[in-house]
C-alpha cells in the first residue's frame, strides 16, 4: 500500500499532508455532541503532535519541488493553525 514516502507528486503530497493535519486535530475539533469547536476554543493538548510533525515534513518535501498547488497551499495554512501552541500564537 502507498504511504507518505510514495507521494512524489507535489500536490498529491500536499493533499496527504492536508488530510493528516486535519486528522491530527480531530480530537479537539468536535464537542461531546458532535458540534464543531472553533480553532480558538480547541484544546491543543489533544492535537496529535507526531502526526503534525510528519505532515509538515511531507509538506516541506513537496514545497521543495517548487511546483505549488492548491492542496499544498491549504496544507500550509492548516499547518500554521496546528503548529501554534496557543490561539494567540497562530500566524
Amino acid at each position: 500500500m502507498a504511504g507518505p514516502a510514495d507521494a512524489t507528486e507535489p500536490d498529491v503530497a500536499g493533499l496527504l499532508a492536508l488530510i493528516q493535519l486535519h486528522q491530527a486535530r480531530v480530537a479537539a475539533r468536535f464537542d461531546a455532541d458532535g458540534g464543531l469547536v472553533l480553532l480558538r476554543d480547541q484544546d491543543r493538548a489533544l492535537f496529535d503532535r507526531e502526526a503534525i510533525s510528519d505532515a509538515t515534513r511531507l509538506l516541506a518535501r513537496a514545497a521543495a519541488q517548487h511546483r505549488p498547488g492548491p492542496y499544498q497551499l491549504q496544507a500550509a495554512i492548516v499547518a500554521c493553525h496546528a503548529d501554534a501552541g496557543r490561539w494567540e500564537d497562530t500566524d
